[in-house]
């Protein structure tokens, strides 16, 4: 499949995943409170990934999920490798934006 079409089919799921996340049966009020676990989890990702394009550019190369590296103990690299971006700038707005309206 050509890579503009799974986007685009990406997008669709995305879209209605938070489409999906806005029903609510109407017995039950908004309550509008804050989402705090989405707010900390764009911290814990944004920051990471703000200094990667910015001011540590091989910031990737020493948090990436390589499995040599793991298997020789460096297991660590399971957990940091959720929060840098391997996908360029625009890989790493997607997943932000995506992270926002799903969280």
């Amino acid at each position: 499949m050509a890579t503009g079409l799974l986007a685009a089919l990406y997008a669709v799921v995305l879209g209605t995943a938070f489409a999906a996340s806005r029903v609510r049966p109407l017995s039950t009020p908004f309550r509008g409170r804050w989402p705090w676990a989405t707010t900390i989890a764009m911290i814990i990702v944004g920051l990471p990934t703000l200094a990667q394009f910015t001011v540590a550019p091989s910031l990737l190369e020493s948090l990436e999920r390589n499995w040599t590296l793991i298997a020789r103990g460096q297991v660590w690299r399971l957990i940091t490798s959720l929060v840098v971006q391997d996908g360029a700038p625009a890989g790493a707005i997607f997943n932000l934006v995506a992270l926002a309206v799903i969280g």
